[in-house]
């Protein structure tokens, strides 16, 4: 079996190479743990007086403070180990607001679904679809007595009166509107 001997770069004071310094960040639970990561803050200037010239890390606790007074506040993770602690506090003013208009624009974005599926209709056109047709329903049933004459000559002027006088209630009491239906929920409240 071959033993290795320690790298020179182990050594207390040797540089760290590039994926070194990542892996120490890794281990610390600092952002950037990774090989790219590293080279990202080196080519994004975070990490500059600590490198050597051949591209190495001096120090990784010089680099590690010269990495955070180089990073700029918004640029701090949101989440992970190393984020800020998350404010719990109540929601503004603003925020209700804001979450009331989001809401209001979704419901309109279904109510432009709705119409454009044809699933919806404007209830003017709707409300006159109706009395067009009622209107024929009520033509056509006051129009009874008088087919049932042409129908049944036998048929004495009383009788028709008759008809007509039933019909005529039976229509009076649908224009009326239905009678309110008790909920038997509410009214044992």
């Amino acid at each position: 079996m071959v033993s290795r001997s320690p790298s020179p770069q182990k050594k207390r004071g040797a540089a760290l190479s590039l994926r070194e310094y990542a892996r120490h960040r890794k281990k610390q639970g600092l952002p950037g743990g990774t090989l790219s990561g590293v080279q990202q803050a080196i080519s994004s200037r975070r990490i500059v007086e600590s490198l050597t010239r051949d591209g190495k890390i001096r120090s990784a606790e010089l680099a590690d403070a010269e990495w955070a007074a180089n990073t700029a506040e918004d640029c701090v993770p949101l989440t992970g180990p190393t984020a800020p602690p998350r404010r719990t506090e109540a929601p503004s003013l603003f925020s209700a607001a804001r979450s009331r208009h989001e809401a209001a624009k979704a419901e309109l974005a279904e109510l432009e679904v709705g119409k454009r599926r044809c699933e919806l209709l404007p209830a003017a056109d709707v409300v006159a679809r109706l009395a067009t047709i009622f209107t024929q329903c009520r033509t056509k049933i006051l129009g009874v007595p008088a087919r049932l004459r042409q129908l049944d000559p036998g048929l004495t002027d009383t009788q028709i009166e008759f008809f007509e006088e039933e019909l005529r209630t039976a229509l009076e009491d649908l224009a009326a509107g239905p009678e309110p239906v008790i909920n038997p929920t509410r009214a044992a409240r």
